[in-house]
């Protein structure tokens, strides 16, 4: 089984950010997977609320033309605290941090840019850091989404509270048309990924 889970802050006040573009992935998949089943061993509803998982889960989903099931999911935790709702995933579905997939944004990518790996360090982003921390391995997939960085001023001292502001912001009207593609394209990597394996998702340029 794999588990794919989008990274991001709950509620509404943090929809269409910068911090959430891997929420807003897991939820176009969402509407998608309905799609791709071949069947469900047991009733599929729209995203549910899991309390003991700190997730909305949906699912599982047995997938035409792939050899996997498939469980989404979004925590309901901030986004510093994802790994605590990624560790009881794993347990609850009963799978390895191997066949974990998270997506999330990344200030170190141009924006629109994707880029897919398996393992490696957090790289300053929290809710990795959180995620390699509770499940005690680096060692799952990371669909990184580019969201641009700050201009950042050298001589100031600030430059943690500029970057918090800066992904929790939302995109700029004429940065939405590559915001949009993107998603598109990394909705078309993840099923690229579960249908004709990882390796050659990484291997290949979104």
């Amino acid at each position: 089984m794999k588990i794919i889970v989008g990274l991001g802050n709950p509620g509404k006040k943090y929809e269409r950010t910068r911090h959430n573009v891997g929420r807003a992935v897991v939820d176009a998949l969402e509407g998608e997977a309905r799609g791709w089943k071949l069947e469900v061993r047991k009733e599929v509803r729209n995203w549910r609320l899991e309390k003991k998982l700190l997730a909305r889960v949906s699912g599982p989903y047995t997938l035409v033309a792939s050899p996997y099931s498939l469980i989404l999911a979004k925590p309901t935790v901030f986004m510093n605290e994802s790994g605590r709702a990624v560790k009881r995933l794993l347990k609850h579905f009963k799978t390895l941090p191997a066949n974990l997939w998270i997506i999330h944004d990344d200030i170190d990518l141009l924006l629109g840019r994707i880029k897919i790996q398996v393992g490696g360090g957090a790289a300053g982003h929290h809710g990795v850091e959180s995620v390699i921390k509770e499940i005690g391995t680096e060692d799952f997939v990371r669909f990184r989404l580019g969201i641009g960085r700050p201009k950042l001023d050298k001589k100031l001292d600030v430059r943690s509270e500029i970057i918090e502001n800066f992904v929790l912001s939302k995109f700029r009207q004429e940065e939405k048309p590559v915001v949009e593609e993107m998603m598109k394209r990394a909705v078309e990597a993840v099923k690229f990924g579960l249908r004709e394996g990882i390796e050659k998702a990484v291997a290949r340029v979104w």
